[in-house]
């Protein structure tokens, strides 16, 4: 019997909702928007409850009064709502000596609050620095904004089997869906969204690079082009020829850019949905591309941890 998943995607001022299972079938799709966005530091000020009760209100809309059925719930946050940045790390410490250090630099960003994050990290498969010291992407995510969520979801009822940042369930999504491409050189994926980009290199499953740039309308171009000359000058086993584009915002322009400036290396807008079964959600006005592009990062919800 196939296992029904509720993605919950939380990204800029919306929540977006989606039900599949793990027979690739997307059964239902839709978003409502919320009055305040979780990017902020600290979220909430004074208005804690009125945003608990928007967000609940919001949550609510889609679950229950849709009835969707479901066993499990995976929660998905915009790259933009977390701590992200790159530092070498001496792998050759013991975990509390690193740790001590991860909690240092984000007291440089953070140094009233530094100690209420929750940290995760990724270390980068290059082996460009000296001895067991490795590039680290740190993320963190701070514990109000970690509680909060698991406060809508309890107040919908709604148990949380996994928390993922949206960016890197994309990048699930891609490896599970696009093997070959993966199997045969480093692959570049760059996320889309209205003011930001997200940039990963990945050589089958190893982390090689992360980066991201924020932008506007009159700076992308230029933001842009300054980013990826920055991640083609990195090391990799091989010269990443492949591009996978996934996000609600700004592709077309993206690939203008790579076909003007870097006609070498092939670009592909991620399409998740055409290995899925989406007859439930589909319509005469339905835009696929741009739905299945904005989809990839609930697609890597099925594919596990």
């Amino acid at each position: 019997m196939a296992i029904n998943t509720l993605v919950l995607h939380f990204t800029g001022y919306d929540i977006r909702a989606y039900m599949l299972n793990d027979t690739k079938e997307l059964l239902f799709y839709d978003s409502v928007p919320v009055e305040f966005s979780l990017g902020a530091y600290p979220v909430f000020e004074n208005n804690e409850e009125k945003i608990l009760n928007n967000f609940t209100d919001s949550l609510n809309t889609l679950v229950k009064v849709k009835n969707l059925t479901f066993e499990r719930c995976t929660v998905l946050l915009d790259s933009s709502f977390v701590f992200m940045m790159v530092i070498p790390v001496d792998f050759s410490e013991d975990p509390h000596a690193i740790n001590s250090h991860i909690k240092w630099e984000l007291s440089n960003y953070f140094p009233q609050y530094y100690k209420d994050f929750k940290v995760n990290f990724y270390k980068f498969k290059s082996d460009t620095l000296p001895g067991n010291i490795k590039n680290t992407l740190i993320i963190g995510v701070h514990s109000e904004k970690y509680e909060f969520i698991k406060s809508i979801l309890n107040s919908a009822k709604i148990n949380i089997n996994f928390i993922d940042i949206d960016h890197f369930s994309a990048e699930k999504a891609l490896r599970n869906l696009y093997p070959d491409d993966f199997a045969l050189k480093p692959v570049i994926i760059v996320g889309a969204k209205k003011s930001r980009l997200d940039f990963s290199v990945i050589d089958k499953n190893d982390l090689y690079y992360f980066d991201y740039v924020c932008f506007d309308e009159f700076n992308i171009t230029k933001r842009f082009s300054v980013s990826f000359e920055k991640l083609l000058s990195q090391s990799y086993p091989s010269s990443p020829v492949k591009m996978f584009i996934y996000g609600d915002s700004g592709q077309d322009k993206i690939l203008q850019i790579m076909e003007s400036e870097y006609p070498d290396i092939n670009v592909e807008f991620a399409n998740p949905l055409n290995f899925f079964n989406h007859s439930a959600i589909s319509s005469d006005n339905f835009n696929f591309k741009f739905e299945s592009c904005k989809f990839t990062p609930a697609a890597g919800a099925i594919f596990g941890k």
